[in-house]
């Protein structure tokens, strides 16, 4: 696809990202400004349209944050690490559990591997401590927080 001859068409731009999906890393999360980065005529509009055709063909994750996506869908919705348990505030911003690697099978490696949460609505969140109890910390605070869901500010 030639940048200089004009925006392309929605099936084009489509065509163009999931031809080149490989190319991103698969820690990374893609945004409208990293399809931006990659295809500057885009506007923001298109390329979250475009993400989000993606997404709904089963190519990309959603990562719990609108309009940020991942090709792996244990990424949480920032930063690194493995998501394992994602739950929502009352206002509907993410509260995730994350560990250092992916959720073990068995309950007992998941005690003892140490994982923290974080809420995307308030930025509270607690580290360095076990699968069960960080769980019921998220979902305690899940309960009560009423921090702003951002996911659909930028649109």
């Amino acid at each position: 696809m030639d940048t200089t001859t004009g925006p392309p068409s929605p099936d084009e731009l489509i065509d163009w990202l999931a031809a080149r999906l490989d190319r991103f890393d698969p820690d990374q999360r893609l945004t409208p400004l990293t399809l931006k980065a990659a295809h500057p005529g885009l506007t923001w509009t298109r390329a979250r349209n475009a993400l989000y055709e993606l997404y709904s063909s089963g190519l990309l994750h959603r990562t719990g944050r609108g309009s940020v996506y991942a090709l792996r869908p244990d990424l949480p919705a920032s930063g690194g690490g493995h998501l394992w348990l994602r739950l929502a505030n009352r206002t509907g911003a993410a509260i995730e559990v994350i560990a250092a690697v992916p959720r073990p099978p068995t309950p007992y490696q998941s005690e003892t591997t140490r994982v923290r949460w974080i809420c995307h609505g308030c930025a509270r969140g607690e580290a360095d401590t076990g699968f069960g109890a960080a769980a019921e910390q998220a979902e305690r605070h899940a309960a009560i927080c009423r921090g702003e869901d951002l996911s659909d500010l930028a649109g």
